[in-house]
């Protein structure tokens, strides 16, 4: 049986201890991903439109960000990715230490697709990427990915304000 093509993961997060804990859990998920990694928000912006030394890497199936991230909050970035034609289909899961409201509220008006406190604990965290890895690879159909390979900013599909 032919293995199956990895789902492509983008993670933002500027906590080294949390990107090398990712790396473990989704590893232990059981689902084939191509874990990548951006450590700012303009980090994260360039591997999503593919600028500079990100030109070459796939549109990620998947994008999980931290809230407060380096150099471009992680909302301003959601707004820029969800006002592309190309890219406003990927799903953004905030991951995040947070559970205020009002933070959990605003991410949702910039186009959060869904909002998760990190789990203290790692096997309530390892049970979450699980969850995680299953709906959004197993369960949820996604559009197809455009062709190109370079999106640039073209229209606002959605119109919204915090």
């Amino acid at each position: 049986m032919k293995n199956p093509k990895p789902h492509v993961v983008l993670a933002i997060e500027d906590n080294e201890a949390d990107t090398n804990l990712l790396k473990v859990l989704f590893a232990n998920s059981g689902v084939p991903v191509e874990l990548h990694f951006a450590r700012s928000g303009m980090e994260g912006a360039d591997f999503v439109f593919h600028r500079a030394e990100f030109a070459s890497m796939p549109t990620p199936d998947l994008i999980l960000m931290d809230l407060n991230i380096p150099q471009k909050d992680g909302r301003e970035l959601m707004k820029e990715i969800k006002s592309n034609v190309d890219l406003c289909r990927i799903p953004i899961v905030m991951l995040s230490t947070t559970s205020n409201e009002q933070e959990i509220a605003d991410s949702y008006l910039c186009g959060a697709t869904a909002f998760i406190t990190k789990p203290s604990d790692l096997e309530h965290f390892q049970n979450t990427i699980n969850s995680l890895c299953n709906f959004w690879f197993h369960y949820v159909k996604l559009p197809q990915k455009p062709e190109t390979r370079s999106p640039a900013p073209r229209s606002n599909v959605l119109q919204q304000s915090v």
